[in-house]
């Protein structure tokens, strides 16, 4: 090449620039480890691109540039089509594939026939391109950068329900203690009420494996981020109003609770090694306090959106993206099934991503196409999909239960919950009652071998969930918080409004939790 004219590296940097801005724009949930898969395809697609143009041209310049346009709109659509997807025109909505495609294409084809039929692309384009990428990625990084170190000492300091938790000599026997949250899962009324499917059989079937099953179970919190780090916590998150504050959207704080809450803390002290079965998502995916992480497949939440951002979207339900769904929950679920012959005690952790959408599996686990995997609006619908993927992870979860219960030498823990209902009514700036009845009635099962009674307590809340289990079976003597529920949404998720009174009204006795 003439030493005067630059190498065009503007479609690889773009290519670069196109998954960190990405990563960047979600550094607070997404994960470093995530990257290394999706650069790996972006950036060898790229290559084989720009030298089959290159052959096909003859011209580096001139093929680096469509690259990079057509790189531009593929890496846009995604952004585009969320925008417009709801937009009408003249009652017409613009925001359709099918003219969303037609239109992004045809942009594409006048762009490349306009730098075809220049004479030449200019070293200074070439050179302005590659600056400005660069340039790009640079700020990308600074920005990742910055919030990492920022957020890096933020972790819990304290492990609160009482610094005398429990005294070791008092355990006697460590049975292995299982958590499995089952995301989504809704109550037995919601389940009665607003999907017409009674749920009686698994819940029959759960007691018969001695099971306590709640009949009346709320989250506290109507979202994963808060509801999962206030069980780990065994207390109310509600101090997020103040820090990060209720205009922050920032979860690093809740899920240090998350990965370092009580309950990890005070297992790990006495004893107990902590497994955690990768769920593919954030802060069950990866967590560096635990002894072991179990990988189960190739799905993650970053290549999920990576796929919805772009042009692939248009054909996301029928990628690979829906098959690794599908593989990550049969790894996940294998995983569980062969922990009760490994050595005690154990804490093993599962974040199991169904019954929530998207909605890839049919009532007896065939594969079905998802109606919908894009974030946001009506992911919950059609509720019968739900309720044929809720049977699914029944008949998974007996499968799993009765094997733990065989293959273990004592009888473990096991606790199952839902961390939050489903949300078909979609009404979160003007929540009904309705909506507030199914986001928060919630499954709550729990096999406790050494508890007193087989009954668990009426109008339980998942903040109580491990005070009820170390008192039962460590003699833990905590007390229970009362009851209170809180609804925010996701532009807010720390701007709490109690909705206790609209759900379990006189049950909310006590103070109200510190903000």
């Amino acid at each position: 090449m003439n030493a005067k004219r630059p190498l065009p590296l503007h479609p690889l940097l773009y290519g670069l620039f196109a998954v960190l801005s990405l990563y960047s724009f979600n550094v607070a949930q997404a994960q470093a480890a995530d990257l290394p898969l999706p650069l790996a395809m972006v950036l060898g697609g790229a290559v084989v691109l720009w030298l089959a143009l290159w052959l096909a041209l003859r011209d580096a310049a001139k093929s680096a540039l469509i690259l990079t346009l057509g790189l531009v709109v593929f890496f846009s659509y995604g952004h585009v089509y969320d925008a417009l997807k709801y937009l009408k025109l003249g009652g017409f909505r613009i925001g359709r594939h099918r003219f969303l495609l037609l239109v992004s294409v045809g942009l594409f084809a006048m762009l490349a026939w306009a730098a075809l039929k220049a004479r030449a692309v200019s070293p200074s384009l070439t050179k302005l391109l590659n600056t400005t990428t660069a340039v790009l990625i640079g700020l990308t990084l600074l920005n990742a950068a910055s919030y990492k170190l920022s957020h890096r000492q933020i972790q819990p300091v304290e492990v609160n329900a009482g610094t005398a938790f429990f005294d070791s000599s008092s355990i006697g026997l460590r049975r292995d203690v299982y958590f499995i949250i089952l995301d989504g899962y809704g109550s037995r009324t919601t389940l009665r009420d607003v999907y017409d499917f009674d749920n009686s059989a698994f819940l029959d079937r759960l007691r018969e494996f001695g099971f306590m099953v709640a009949d009346n179970a709320f989250s506290n919190y109507n979202q994963t981020n808060i509801s999962l780090p206030s069980i780990m916590r065994m207390d109310y998150m509600n101090f997020l109003e103040v820090k990060p504050g209720e205009n922050s959207t920032d979860p690093s704080i809740p899920w240090s609770y998350l990965r370092r809450g009580a309950v990890w803390q005070r297992l790990r002290e006495y004893g107990f090694r902590l497994i955690l079965i990768r769920s593919g998502w954030g802060p069950t995916d990866r967590n560096d306090f635990v002894d072991e992480a179990v990988k189960c497949g190739r799905y993650n939440e970053f290549v999920k959106m990576l796929t919805h951002t772009t042009m692939l979207s248009v054909i996301e339900r029928k990628l690979l993206v829906a098959d690794w769904h599908r593989d990550n929950v049969r790894l996940m679920v294998q995983a569980l099934e062969g922990m009760g012959t490994r050595p005690g005690p154990k804490f093993v952790f599962m974040h199991f991503p169904l019954p929530h959408a998207p909605f890839v599996f049919g009532a007896k686990g065939e594969p079905v196409e998802p109606p919908d995997i894009s974030f946001g609006q009506n992911i919950w619908l059609p509720r019968e999909r739900y309720v044929q993927q809720l049977q699914y992870v029944n008949a998974l979860m007996l499968e799993a239960v009765e094997k733990i219960l065989k293959e273990s030498e004592e009888t473990p823990v096991i606790v199952m919950l839902g961390d939050h209902g489903p949300a078909s009514f979609d009404q979160w700036h003007a929540p009904s009652d309705d909506f507030l009845r199914e986001r928060h009635g919630v499954l709550w099962a729990a096999l406790l071998p050494d508890a007193e009674t087989k009954a668990a307590p009426d109008k339980l809340t998942l903040v109580n969930t491990f005070r009820i289990v170390f008192n039962e079976e460590f003699h833990a003597g905590l007390s229970l918080l009362p009851n209170r529920l809180y609804h925010s949404t996701f532009e807010q998720p720390y701007r709490f409004l109690e909705v206790t009174d609209r759900l379990i009204g006189a049950e909310a006795d006590g103070e109200k939790p510190d903000s």
